[in-house]
């Protein structure tokens, strides 16, 4: 499960999950449970089988969230807190299918384009340098391109938050187990 909560430098009460096994959860029964952990406000986007699948949740009390775009691949939102200048979240989960993927970074272009700071954060699918993948076969210049030149285009860097430093892992073991950082932060500012 990818779990992250934003970084201290924007300090909003938000709380952005990726894909796992809650995720799977949708409709009224995902709401019910982001009511239990605490939240008033939440936009969900249910899964498609065991692809994708984001929530959204913050408490309407601390912080205002304006979704101005939402996708399968993405939720895209002005964030508000007082007396910090708005901002604009876009939580994402990129495909593994390098075609659908292309929608996700489309929209990424878009946002980018607006002139306030913006984060960017989920599971790309993507890995961004060598480092970010342990075993197996090594990544190629290919492999890491694609979301680099995402990063340019958008004028985004990479910021890697806190926890575990792999997102992903094929379960193995002797020798084969395979471990990948495919969620990101991304910021502009």
């Amino acid at each position: 499960m990818l779990e992250v909560i934003l970084p201290p430098t924007i300090e909003t009460p938000a709380l952005v999950r990726g894909p796992s096994d809650l995720m799977r959860v949708g409709g009224d029964h995902a709401s019910q449970i982001s009511q239990q952990l605490g939240f008033s406000n939440s936009l969900l986007v249910d899964s498609q089988g065991f692809s994708g699948g984001l929530w959204l949740l913050w408490n309407k009390s601390e912080v205002d969230l304006r979704a101005t775009s939402v996708s399968r691949w993405g939720i895209h939102a002005v964030v508000i807190v007082p007396g910090a200048k708005p901002w604009v979240l876009s939580s994402v989960y990129a495909s593994n299918n390098p075609k659908f993927r292309q929608q996700v970074w489309n929209e990424l272009q878009h946002v980018s384009e607006i002139d306030c700071p913006l984060g960017v954060i989920g599971d790309l699918n993507v890995l961004h340098s060598l480092s970010d993948k342990k075993g197996g076969i090594l990544p190629t210049y290919s492999d890491i391109k694609e979301l680099n030149n995402v990063m340019n285009v958008c004028n985004l860097m990479d910021k890697k938050p806190g926890g575990p430093r792999f997102t992903w892992t094929n379960k193995q073991v002797r020798g084969r187990n395979i471990q990948e950082r495919l969620g990101h932060l991304l910021v502009n500012e």
